[in-house]
C-alpha cells in the first residue's frame, strides 16, 4: 500500500490528484481559500487537511525566521506558511507515508525546513526565476525592474537547491526542463504536459453571438497569460481576422497592457 501526502494545492493539480487516487491513498494538505473549498467537493477519494490561511503580515513575520533557507526571495516570503509547514510535519508522524508531493515553490521550500526521509517530489509547474527575468526586462520602470532582477537571482538559488534536495522534479514542458537542467544538472525531471480532463470539465452549451468569436480565459496579471495574450494579437490575429472577427480575453486583474490592446 503506498501513500502519498500532497503539501498545497489549487485546481490545477486537480488531474493530479485524480489519477493518483485510483490506485493510491492520499491525503491533502492544503490553505483554506477560494480554490481549496472547490477541491474537497469534487469526488476524489482523498482525505484533507485543511489549514487557516494567515494574513500577509503574519506571514511576513513568521518568514524573517527561515530568511536563510528563502534566500531572501520576496515571493516566497510573502507566502511562507507556519501553519501548513506545521500541519504536514504533524500528518507525517501520524501516519507512514511514503511519498511527499510538493505542489509549487512555496511549499517544496519546506523540504528544506524539515529532515523528511520520504520520497519528494516537487511539482514546479513553472521555472519562477526565468519568469522573474523576463518580467524584469519587459518592465519600464528601472526600480520594479531591479526588484525583479533580484527576485530572480534569489528564486534561482533557491530552486536549485530544492531541484538537488527532491526525488524528481516535474515541469510542464520540455523547455522549463532544461532550464531546470541548466541550473541543477545532476537532479531528476519528468516532464508532464498541462492538459484537461474532457470528461470531467464539460463547457455547457452557450449562445455565441457571431461565428468568428474568440475566447481566451485566465488570469490576466499572470505573466505568460499577458505574453501569449500579445503576441496572439500581434502576430497571429492580423493573418487569421476576418470581417467581424472578435476576441474576448475573459481573466481577473487584467494589467495594462492587456488593457491597452481593447479598441
Amino acid at each position: 500500500e503506498i501513500r502519498l501526502s500532497l503539501v498545497g494545492s489549487e485546481m490545477c493539480i486537480r488531474d493530479r490528484l485524480a489519477g493518483l487516487a485510483r490506485h493510491h491513498q492520499l491525503t491533502l494538505v492544503s490553505h483554506s481559500s477560494r480554490t481549496a473549498p472547490e477541491i474537497t467537493k469534487l469526488p476524489l477519494d482523498c482525505e484533507t487537511v485543511i489549514v487557516r490561511k494567515q494574513g500577509t503580515p503574519l506571514r511576513v513575520a513568521s518568514a524573517l525566521a527561515q530568511t536563510n533557507r528563502l534566500h531572501g526571495s520576496l515571493f516566497l516570503t510573502k507566502n511562507w506558511s507556519s501553519p501548513l509547514l506545521r500541519c504536514a510535519s504533524d500528518e507525517l508522524k501520524r501516519r507512514r507515508y511514503d511519498a511527499i508531493h510538493f505542489n509549487h515553490l512555496d511549499t517544496a521550500v519546506f523540504a528544506l525546513a524539515r529532515d523528511w526521509k520520504q520520497l519528494k517530489v516537487f511539482d514546479t509547474h513553472n521555472c519562477l526565476s526565468s519568469m522573474a527575468y523576463q518580467t524584469a526586462q519587459s518592465t519600464l520602470g528601472w526600480l520594479r525592474r531591479q526588484i525583479l532582477s533580484y527576485e530572480a537571482k534569489r528564486l534561482k538559488s533557491i530552486e536549485t537547491e530544492i531541484c538537488r534536495q527532491m526525488d524528481l522534479s516535474l515541469v510542464c514542458s520540455e523547455v522549463d526542463a532544461g532550464m531546470f537542467r541548466e541550473n541543477c544538472p545532476s537532479a531528476q525531471y519528468g516532464v508532464v504536459p498541462n492538459g484537461v480532463d474532457t470528461e470531467f470539465f464539460r463547457p455547457e452549451p452557450l449562445k455565441i453571438q457571431g461565428e468568428n468569436s474568440l475566447v481566451f480565459t485566465g488570469a490576466m496579471n499572470y505573466f505568460p497569460n499577458v505574453k501569449a495574450v500579445e503576441f496572439f494579437c500581434g502576430q497571429v490575429l492580423p493573418k487569421i481576422a476576418t470581417k467581424g472577427t472578435a476576441i474576448h480575453v475573459v481573466g481577473r486583474c487584467p494589467t495594462s497592457q492587456i488593457q491597452a490592446l481593447h479598441d
